[in-house]
């Protein structure tokens, strides 16, 4: 499949989905509360209290540290916007750049995991790397054997940068 401007891009819902089902397992453990307290299971109550504290915490963490953007690209620039969760705008770069502010495609091939209990394989995360006044924006996450990266370096006309990176 070749790269055609304009292209759409949307890497910010993995994190999204993920932080969903996060919250809506907050919820369940909150009318765990609400129902052990109803019993009087005191010993319930704290051990899932415990638990909801944790996973906010973790959920936290994801948040702060989440990746990706929403936006498209154009002949003449990119429009970007980070993800949003319940009203929540996600980190990430936001606004109107235009192509000359940015200095090439990186294509970074990740490994698989070395444990093969985990799930997943070899794939690459393609990023438009800004100048110094310029965000990079992670715009496409492929399997290992797509061109995407090398393709959108042709269509902008900008250089194509191929590293490692780790899992």
């Amino acid at each position: 499949m070749a790269v055609t401007l304009p292209y759409d891009f949307n890497t910010s819902s993995i994190w999204e989905s993920i932080l969903k089902k996060g919250s809506w397992l907050v919820a369940v453990i909150a009318a765990g509360i609400l129902y052990s307290l109803v019993l009087r299971h005191f010993a319930a109550v704290l051990q899932l209290t415990l638990c909801a504290a944790l996973l906010l915490w973790f959920g936290r963490l994801f948040f702060k540290n989440s990746s990706g953007a929403i936006g498209t690209i154009t002949q003449k620039g990119v429009v970007v916007h980070p993800g949003e969760v319940y009203g929540y705008r996600m980190p990430g770069p936001s606004g109107e750049f235009a192509l000359q502010r940015f200095r090439s495609v990186r294509v970074e091939h990740v490994a698989a995991p070395i444990s093969v209990n985990n799930s997943g394989g070899p794939h690459q995360r393609v990023y438009l790397m800004g100048d110094a006044q310029t965000p990079s924006i992670l715009i496409a996450r492929a399997d290992d054997g797509s061109q995407v990266g090398q393709e959108m370096a042709v269509v902008l006309k900008l250089p194509c940068e191929e590293t490692q990176a780790p899992y």
